[in-house]
């Protein structure tokens, strides 16, 4: 990839062009019963130690803390702006399905929001 000479990027990380997902469900149940939730939904899911991944969403995965119960991290990334969004508009739609509260953020990599996406958040119009 050729990046602009004016740009400067740590090349140990290589963020220059990706996008990111950042979000959160709340009032989840443990990590097992909400894999399960997600399945009745028609996901393909692999419960790993403390995440959930879903095989149609290759580029977003679900994070549990060990000391939370009431919400789970969403995160994700990828090279283009189209996979991520497209990934998280599905992801969005089911979760509304389920009747999930949730939000949904992607960024770019100087973290400009592109797209924000909720359905029931607390606080939030």
């Amino acid at each position: 990839m050729k990046v602009p000479n004016n740009i400067k990027i740590d090349t140990e990380t290589q963020t220059y062009g990706r996008r990111f997902a950042h979000g959160q469900c709340s009032g989840c149940i443990d990590q097992h019963q909400f894999s399960e939730k997600l399945a009745t939904l028609g996901l393909e899911v692999e419960e790993r130690n403390y995440s959930i991944n879903v095989s149609e969403f290759e580029c977003l995965t679900f994070e549990f803390e060990w000391d939370t119960d009431d919400r789970v991290s969403i995160e994700g990334t990828a090279a283009t702006d189209a996979v991520l969004r497209a990934n998280a508009s599905r992801l969005h739609d089911v979760l509304i399905r389920g009747g999930i509260r949730h939000w949904i953020e992607i960024t770019d990599d100087v973290q400009n929001r592109l797209e924000y996406l909720h359905h029931q958040w607390p606080g939030v119009d």
